[in-house]
């Protein structure tokens, strides 16, 4: 059995997909299988901690193109989609083998479309009883939307949703098995509504091997009182950095009694975001309860921070969030921590479907995030005893072993995914 992990956004280190990639990949060969990844041609490596890596695809799923304004969804779902077909095609015709299992976990419909459309060109490919089999994580915004409390979505994007249906439809022709998994419960409910098929949920980021009080030591934190996580990740304004400085004065001043551990990278940053982290840096300097930890983390550090917490804020904006998903919040519900985070988007729905712990606040500023601190901490013993049940839950559901037998599994063959057609002709 080989595992090959096909993640055209693999272009550097940083980010989710080294880290998502190694960690399924490390699982797969200690049952045997050989393993490497074919990353973007931008990745600077040919081997990470013993996984072979083969810099190839051309594009991300994140490519923009300058041009048509009003067509411009249209000109990049065709570019990038013929781009990634083309790439694939061009693999060795002897490439694939019986047995083989392609693991796409990061895709965007800029490229989906185009990967099954190659995977619908393929023959079958089986012999002895194996079979070739394609494994996909759908973890970005569908284009669906669930108000709190309906069973039919509204369609908030429609484009984005039309391309996902095209590439589910594609789907449907391939003659190989496809098992398409929602990273996450709330994406998993919107794409198996798209697909007419029932998508499981896998949330990515499960590991019970992690403490709080080893995470404290192994960072030179504080073993005992309360801690909070306040960011972590790059300096960006649609994470909501622009209200960190306040938010950290506020916080830092009013409860001496917690630590406040902030962590962020000025790699991409630019503009007011440059101005907001070097007030950041003057205010760590100034409070004694502020810990900041700056630039690139190996991903167990970065974890460990997210460990080490009672609490974590998440202070992304709405709007960019409404429909999209963030690993911090499973690190954070992984880990038995406390959220407080903006409500009406994915992140309080996510929360609530895994009976996490915290508060979603109305606004966005710094006067509604202290004041939601505030009211969390007024039985917050009660808080930590339900995130200590969620993440029980959260670690159950989403271990490298149940996501291996989501993808062992036989899942519905390919022609299920074609759209019920319910209309008179």
């Amino acid at each position: 059995m080989r595992l090959i992990v096909l993640d055209p956004s693999l272009d550097a280190y940083s980010g989710h997909h080294l880290s998502l990639d190694l960690k399924v990949a490390q699982h797969f060969r200690a049952q045997g299988a050989e393993c490497f990844i074919l990353a973007n041609k931008a990745f600077p490596d040919t081997s990470v901690e013993g996984i072979a890596v083969r810099p190839y695809f051309q594009h991300t799923a994140y490519g923009t193109i300058e041009g048509d304004r009003y067509a411009r969804a249209h000109d990049e779902f065709e570019h990038f989609n013929n781009a990634i077909f083309k790439d694939l095609r061009n693999l060795p015709k002897d490439f694939l083998q019986p047995g083989d299992i392609l693991f796409v976990p990061t895709v965007t419909e800029k490229i989906l479309e185009g990967i099954m459309r190659w995977y619908a060109s393929l023959p079958l490919v089986a012999a002895r009883g194996e079979t070739l089999r394609m494994v996909v994580f759908l973890m970005m915004p569908s284009g669906l939307y669930f108000d709190h409390g309906t069973e039919v979505p509204r369609v908030v994007d429609p484009l984005t949703a039309l391309f996902y249906r095209l590439a589910l439809r594609k789907a449907a022709e391939a003659s190989n098995p496809v098992r398409f998994i929602g990273t996450g419960r709330e994406h998993a409910r919107e794409y198996t509504e798209l697909a007419g098929e029932p998508v499981p949920a896998f949330a990515l980021m499960a590991d019970a091997s992690l403490d709080r009080t080893a995470a404290r030591e192994t960072l030179k934190l504080p073993a005992g009182g309360r801690l909070a996580v306040l960011y972590a990740g790059d300096c960006k304004a649609d994470k909501g950095f622009s209200v960190l400085p306040a938010v950290t004065e506020q916080l830092c001043s009013s409860y001496p009694e917690w630590t406040f551990v902030i962590h962020f990278n000025t790699r991409a940053a630019w503009g007011k975001v440059l101005d907001d982290a070097q007030k950041v840096r003057q205010l760590a300097e100034i409070h004694d309860n502020c810990i900041l930890h700056e630039g690139f983390l190996p991903p167990g550090t970065y974890q460990q921070i997210i460990a080490s917490a009672d609490l974590v804020l998440i202070p992304y904006d709405r709007e960019h969030y409404r429909a999209k998903s963030s690993g911090i919040l499973w690190e954070a519900l992984n880990a038995g921590c406390a959220v407080l985070c903006p409500d009406d988007c994915w992140l309080e729905k996510e929360l609530a479907a895994w009976g996490g712990a915290g508060k979603a606040y109305a606004g966005s500023g710094a006067q509604q995030i202290t004041a939601a601190f505030s009211e969390i901490l007024q039985d917050f013993d009660a808080e930590m005893r339900t995130a200590a049940k969620a993440a029980t839950e959260f670690q159950r559901a989403n271990g490298l072993e149940t996501l291996q037998g989501l993808m062992m599994d036989d899942a519905p063959r390919p022609h299920s995914f074609a759209p019920n057609r319910k209309e008179k002709i």
